[in-house]
């Protein structure tokens, strides 16, 4: 049976980027609907033991590597390009951490309960794990809220809502004289409905149009 010496087993347990296997939906948890082929990419993750229980074995600096894979839903199948994070060096860092901003105490952050997010280490705010790039190829715009991609919504102006609603034309407030109108009577004479003739009432009597002719010329 061989024997693996201290050192090598030292190497190989400290804190360091190692290739790890990610699930892509994990990842990008919007395509949990599509059949991921492959189903795991391999990234350069931070992975290891550290000195004390107490530490943990965090990123110090990573980098956004754009990996192609297919997405399979339904019978349709494409070739789509997704944004994933590769961590580069990798540090020991107390699990509870007081740091200084603005003059002001914080405590190490809590995690997030989406999976989707991370808290920011200078503001303990949740924000998106990855900013994928892959929404601005296909037409669509990356949610800060929600982590996926959605439709852009189209912003028509105030001249086009405008113009669909008056047709080019200013709006104002009807006039009360377009109620007036004749009534054929089976005598052959023109007169003015009664009902709308009281709505009109007297204020309408000095009308600049032309009055209504109450019988044959």
């Amino acid at each position: 049976m061989e024997v693996i010496r201290f050192l090598e087993v030292y190497n190989r347990s400290v804190c360091q980027p190692k290739e790890t296997m990610v699930s892509v939906t994990a990842e990008h948890p919007s395509l949990g609907s599509h059949i991921m082929i492959p189903s795991c990419v391999a990234l350069s993750r931070c992975t290891g033991c550290c000195s004390d229980d107490s530490l943990n074995c965090v990123p110090r600096r990573s980098r956004e590597v754009i990996l192609e894979v297919m997405a399979s839903l339904f019978a349709s199948r494409y070739i789509t390009q997704l944004t994933f994070e590769e961590h580069l060096e990798c540090m020991c860092r107390p699990k509870t951490v007081f740091f200084r901003s603005n003059s002001i105490s914080s405590r190490s952050c809590a995690p997030c309960r989406d999976r989707k997010k991370q808290p920011d280490p200078h503001t303990c705010k949740c924000v998106c794990r990855h900013r994928s790039g892959h929404c601005e190829r296909r037409g669509l715009k990356f949610s800060e809220k929600t982590c996926r991609c959605v439709k852009r919504r189209r912003r028509t102006s105030w001249k086009k809502i405008k113009s669909r609603i008056s047709g080019n034309r200013s709006c104002s407030f009807p006039n009360q004289q377009i109620f007036r109108y004749r009534i054929r009577m089976k005598g052959g004479r023109d007169s003015i409905s009664p009902a709308h003739s009281r709505r009109l009432g007297h204020a309408h009597s000095s009308s600049v149009l032309p009055p209504l002719s109450l019988g044959r010329k």
